[in-house]
């Protein structure tokens, strides 16, 4: 199971090596496989471009003997002026059926939810971000790592409209 670990890390790391739209990007393993409601989560990223709009994503990775489809987080972000605000956040990881959404390899799923798309920072500087599992239990066991993802904004591709067929 760590080989298994350590190749799904690799390839991960493999696929971000060149992209160019990553502001940020790092992953947490989290200590025996338990995600602690004590064991806060935290990222800090700068933003140097007011003008540009932003997704924000965070990374999951669980095991397929994760026993709930969700996970409520509460997330404290800190401006770089010093305010702060609080959210409460459902991350989704299995339809109603209970299959999982994401990347499963073996029992290993990788998860990756927008939190946030095609949101504008109004302020230059340094922004955290604090995660904290707010589940009814204390421990959520088979909860691997949490990651967060910054990444600057593109507007979807748009395909040419077909031109109007000319009548007789």
């Amino acid at each position: 199971m760590r080989q298994l670990l350590m190749l799904a890390m690799a390839l991960v790391l493999f696929a971000s090596c060149d992209d160019a739209n990553k502001i940020f990007e790092e992953t947490q393993d989290l200590p025996n496989q338990v995600w602690n409601k004590d064991h806060m989560v935290e990222y800090s990223f700068d933003i140097a471009d007011t003008t540009q709009h932003y997704n924000i994503v965070v990374n999951l990775r669980h095991t397929n003997y994760y026993e709930t489809s969700n996970l409520w987080l509460m997330v404290y972000t800190t401006y770089p002026d010093g305010n702060q605000q609080e959210q409460r956040l459902e991350l989704t990881l299995a339809d109603g059926n209970g299959e999982w959404f994401g990347k499963c390899t073996g029992d290993i799923c990788n998860v990756q939810q927008f939190i946030q798309q095609k949101v504008y920072f109004n302020q230059m500087g340094t922004y955290k971000l604090v995660f904290e599992q707010i589940m009814r239990t204390d421990e959520l066991k088979d909860v691997l790592a949490f990651g967060l993802r910054v990444e600057k904004y593109e507007e979807p591709e748009q395909k040419d409209a077909a031109p109007a067929a000319a009548k007789p």
